[in-house]
């Protein structure tokens, strides 16, 4: 059972990842994916993330 959540804004530099695939998702609008890897292109944003 959920007991509660919170949302807090982040600017597209506090999240690059996330901002690089939603630049990436106009492309494919219409199409189902299922992800089990990063796309590369992405990858060593997803580090930068992390650290």
């Amino acid at each position: 059972m959920l007991r509660g959540c919170m949302f807090q804004h982040v600017r597209r530099e506090g999240n690059k990842l996330a901002h690089s695939l939603a630049k990436k998702t106009v492309l494919f609008a219409n199409t189902k994916v299922r992800v089990e890897a990063l796309p590369e292109e992405v990858a060593d944003v997803f580090q930068s993330d992390l650290s």
